[in-house]
């Protein structure tokens, strides 16, 4: 007959880390010790667009339009169809008219159609990993949703080093293949 609330943040900048050079490690370690005060127990470092802490997903032509008004620079993509992903970034009418609309933007993003699919370039930065160790230290809830496949991969390794579970709490994950020994 009892209820548990967990109180998280997700957003797309997260401490208002915007672009490399906008936290210090002092300043990330202090808002991280500001919101766990405060009761914050579950954290996206990554959540839509990409941040000091790495490089979102790739999964919505909608998500590309908003990074590029949001950090002024679409996603730079690499073919990771061997790594099972199948997301491709398409032709959406409606977005060269938003952008122009929010922004006054008149570029739009252009990307090989030989690649069999598309995920963000970036992954977790240096930033990023020390972040996410502050939250192990923490005992925090990790959501890797929303980052790129290069920043789940990464945090993964980290995760892993420490023994550390990791939470993918609602957008789609591709299945891990592992290796069985016999």
């Amino acid at each position: 007959g009892k209820l548990a609330v967990v109180l998280g943040i997700e957003t797309e900048s997260l401490f208002n880390c915007k672009k490399a050079g906008d936290c210090s490690q002092s300043f990330i370690r202090s808002e991280v010790e500001k919101y766990y005060n405060r009761g914050v127990r579950h954290m996206f470092p990554i959540h839509d667009f990409d941040n000091e802490f790495g490089g979102a997903a790739t999964f919505k032509s909608a998500i590309n339009t908003g990074n590029r008004i949001a950090r002024g620079e679409y996603f730079s993509v690499r073919d990771c169809a061997a790594e099972g992903y199948n997301f491709k970034f398409g032709g959406n009418a409606l977005d060269p008219f938003l952008l122009f609309l929010l922004g006054g933007i008149t570029d739009s993003p252009s990307y090989p159609s030989s690649f069999g699919a598309h995920c963000n370039t970036k992954g977790l930065s240096s930033k990023g990993e020390f972040l996410m160790n502050e939250f192990m230290d923490k005992g925090m809830v990790i959501d890797i949703d929303h980052m790129s496949a290069l920043g789940v991969e990464r945090a993964l390794q980290i995760a892993e080093a420490r023994n550390y579970p990791l939470v993918a709490s609602h957008v789609n994950f591709v299945d891990q293949q592992v290796e069985k020994s016999e």
